[in-house]
């Protein structure tokens, strides 16, 4: 490297001198200092194109480390929104699977866990949870995680829960027939009522 230096500021100094001055190198030190310089030449052009590289894959990956911040951030915002939407469709239950609810009589297993009332289509997801069919769908439009676990479901194919739903069909219609059985209060006759 030194020698190398060395060679090249002798060919600056005989280059620069005078136009006489290459006559003083013989043909060979000539063809050996031009090929030097040559290989000095290709030998920075080839750093530099390195350099440029890795410039270059540092701006790829600063981009890629910004849209997967970009997506996590859209992703938390869209399992913020279902949360939210779920909440509200929890507020807005029906008065009858509130009645039913606040009985206490209802098992939880009957129960969607998304929105907390009784499950009218009950499917199956692939995380083995069992939901009511709309509040699932509106959850799989904004995430793709399971609301119980919170783990990425490797697919979104939900299947119908057949026995759940016979089970629940049979406890709706043993609770309606109870509700209709019970007797009324008598009223009593104005006569007993003043005493």
């Amino acid at each position: 490297s030194s020698n190398v230096q060395l060679l090249m500021s002798l060919f600056d100094t005989t280059r620069s001198s005078t136009l006489h001055a290459s006559a003083s190198l013989s043909d060979s030190d000539e063809e050996y200092l031009q090929r030097i310089t040559t290989q000095e030449q290709q030998r920075r052009l080839v750093q530099q194109e390195r350099r440029e590289e890795l410039r270059r894959i540092a701006a790829e990956e600063r981009k890629r480390a910004e849209v997967r911040q970009k997506r996590e951030q859209q992703r938390k915002l869209a399992e913020q929104n279902a949360r939210a939407a779920l909440a509200a469709r929890v507020k807005r239950s029906s008065t009858a699977t509130a009645h039913m609810q606040a009985d206490g009589d209802t098992p939880p297993h009957f129960l969607c866990p998304l929105t907390y009332e009784i499950m009218r289509h009950p499917v199956v997801a692939s995380d083995g949870h069992t939901y009511e069919r709309d509040a699932i769908t509106q959850w799989f439009a904004k995430s793709d995680r399971s609301p119980m676990t919170n783990n990425v479901l490797p697919t979104k194919v939900l299947t119908p829960n057949h026995a759940m739903k016979s089970m629940i069909t049979a406890y709706v219609d043993q609770h309606r027939r109870s509700q209709s059985k019970r007797p009324s209060t008598p009223k009593l006759p104005a006569i007993l009522k003043s005493s």
